[in-house]
């Protein structure tokens, strides 16, 4: 019998040759709630976009983004959007604060006391807040931008490279870890080396990470903070009850203060609601402690945490009725303050341009502001100039550059003054039985509830709540109000 001949080698693999990069006009790294809005807003403005998402399956259902403020909403509407956002909000019309140091009772403020902007008659003005929520929400808002004609998406997609050549930005994009499982299952037959999703880096004349507090794009380009810490904890679960309906039809956020930290309840829609806690990182073994170290018990005792410091909510959401839908989430509360958001050519927006406390609750409208002002800003400099990209044919360069400073400017402004106006009010509520916290939660209740400063704080409160900015008004105007200014 003859022998088998042998097997010739495998000729060897040749790397795949590397595409040249594909040239656009505006990149949007990230694609949640701000980044989503600044594309549809930049392509209503007849820029072109393209957007790299990272994320290529369902939304993380993160402890976050439960109230988007009037401000925030006032984005949302301009640009059309909130029948797609309608089933899964509720409108809220105000915030109710209660603190024991509060002889007089609850603080409401009410949205609608807020002064109508410029141009806008008072009789057609109706501030409001929407809460729900956070995955359907983003789901809708990135279906809209797919739809939306000069917008192009890539779901699965990692920056994993960026760095200036000449006058563009090159980005270096990867397939994210968890669309390249997706693919593997989907095609398990394809060789290791073999990757047709593989896309060419691209060059971009300007680039706007909306990418969240850990963002990439931020530390590739080189962003320095000046304040980063986590100084609180904040939990949560999503609850059912019989009483939620009606809790949902008062249209109120209620926040109340606990020895322990502060509890807070917004009303979802389908009869549910969002509990959450938060507390100064300090007191943690002392929350610990009160949960328990069963997973269940865990749910239990934080209920019982809001049930101490809302207890007539509590009562009127159904009591021991009430039934928590998953385990109780756990996230760090971040203060994070940057020298600047902006390069040439480069501009950071929402969280990955800063952010607050959740205590402060203006993460998602300031975000939102964030996109309305860039789409602007980027708009508005290349309007008579064609595209973007052709800015060097004729267009002046230097506009695009004022246009991101002076967008920059006001963005720190804005995030320094909620700041401002926001940190005493959160620190009376999170630092507990401190004397000189509940003394300064004395001032506070004192203050806010006294007619005869009604009619100057009332409008400016109102406006600091829902996010908006008063003409001729400071935060100093705001700490006055909470009694710190005499």
């Amino acid at each position: 019998m003859t022998p088998p001949a042998p097997l010739a080698p495998a000729p060897p693999r040749r790397a795949p040759a590397a595409c040249p990069p594909h040239s656009c006009d505006v990149v949007v790294v990230g694609g949640g709630l701000v980044g989503a809005t600044l594309a549809i807003a930049l392509a209503r403005h007849g820029v072109p976009v393209t957007v790299l998402e990272r994320d290529a399956g369902p939304v993380p259902d993160l402890l976050r983004g439960e109230l988007v403020m009037p401000a925030g909403v006032a984005v949302l509407e301009a640009l059309g959007l909130l029948p797609a956002l309608a089933p899964h909000v509720t409108p809220v019309r105000g915030v109710e604060l209660r603190h024991p140091a509060w002889p007089r009772g609850p603080v409401a403020i009410d949205y609608a006391a807020t002064p109508a902007p410029p141009g806008v008659p008072a009789a057609a003005w109706a501030p409001r807040g929407l809460c729900g929520w956070r995955r359907p929400l983003y789901e809708a808002l990135r279906a809209a931008a797919r739809a939306c004609p000069g917008v192009t998406w890539r779901d699965g997609w990692a920056l994993d490279a960026l760095a200036r050549e000449g006058d563009r930005w090159r980005l270096a994009p990867r397939r994210s870890a968890a669309a390249s499982a997706a693919a593997s299952d989907r095609r398990p037959d394809r060789r290791p080396d073999h990757r047709p999703d593989d896309r060419p880096d691209l060059l971009a004349r300007v680039v706007l990470a909306c990418d969240g507090q850990q963002s990439r794009a931020r530390a590739l380009a080189g962003f320095a903070a000046v304040e980063d810490h986590r100084a609180t904890l904040v939990q949560g679960v999503v609850a059912r009850g019989p009483g939620a309906a009606a809790f949902a039809a008062r249209g109120r956020v209620v926040v109340g203060a606990h020895a322990l930290g502060a509890a807070f309840a917004f009303p979802f829609p389908d009869g549910r609601v969002r509990l959450t806690f938060e507390h100064a990182l300090e007191r943690r073994a002392e929350v610990e402690g009160a949960l328990g170290p069963d997973a269940d018990d865990a749910v239990a005792r934080h209920l019982d945490l809001v049930r101490a410091a809302l207890p007539d909510v509590w009562a009127d959401l159904g009591g021991a009725a009430l039934e928590a839908e998953g385990p109780l989430a756990v996230q760090p509360g971040r203060t994070l303050v940057l020298g600047g958001v902006v390069r040439e050519g480069l501009a950071l927006a929402g969280d990955a341009a800063g952010c607050l406390d959740p205590f402060s609750g203006h993460g998602m409208a300031l975000g939102l502001q964030d996109a309305a002002a860039l789409a602007a800003a980027v708009s508005g400099a290349v309007a008579g100039a064609g595209t973007v990209a052709g800015a060097g044919d004729g267009a002046d360069p230097r506009s695009l550059d004022r246009a991101l400073r002076a967008y920059e400017a006001d963005r720190q402004r804005r995030l320094l003054a909620r700041r401002e106006a926001t940190a005493p009010l959160a620190w009376s509520f999170l630092a507990g039985a401190d004397p000189l916290a509940q003394a300064l939660a004395a001032r506070v209740g004192d203050a806010w509830s006294c007619p005869a400063r009604a009619p100057l704080l009332g409008p400016a409160l109102a406006a600091r709540f829902a996010g908006f900015d008063l003409p001729g008004t400071s935060p100093g105007l705001a700490l006055a109000g909470l009694g710190l200014l005499g």
